[in-house]
């Protein structure tokens, strides 16, 4: 194993916010790192480049606490919780926020995951676990 020789790259990421980061996902093809943070963005990079691709907006964190968010199969659009309960998600393409899903989750969705073998997303709070899938017509 190579690890142990250190990293082959580095990048330098802007974080305009000055929000901490809580935590790192690359894409499920492995072309974007996702980092979360304690705020109210999360930021999309180009894993090979460190290029900054979007900076998603749009979710509540009025605690400043550590929130999930995941990609889904695809790739193409981005899911995490809020503080307000909700689910945001935004189009990877765009940057843009494209819903916004009441959850029943009270008082906050701690954890969000994709499934990719059911293409359904799992989301949780304290005592709540609850499961979504896409409605295809």
């Amino acid at each position: 194993m190579h690890f142990f020789q250190g990293p082959f790259t580095t990048f330098k990421v802007e974080n305009e916010a000055k929000e901490d980061w809580t935590g790192l996902k690359f894409s499920p093809d492995g072309k974007m790192i996702m980092i979360t943070t304690n705020g109210s963005s999360v930021t999309l990079i180009d894993s090979f480049k460190g290029t900054l691709i979007h900076v998603l907006r749009g979710h509540e964190n009025s605690k400043g606490i550590e929130l999930d968010a995941t990609f889904c199969a695809d790739a193409q659009y981005v899911f995490s919780g809020s503080t307000d309960s909700s689910i945001v998600s935004w189009s990877v393409t765009t940057g843009q926020r494209v819903a916004k899903l009441a959850s029943g989750h009270s008082p906050l969705i701690h954890k969000i995951l994709f499934n990719p073998r059911f293409f359904m997303l799992a989301t949780a709070c304290t005592t709540l676990v609850g499961f979504w899938y896409e409605k295809f017509e």
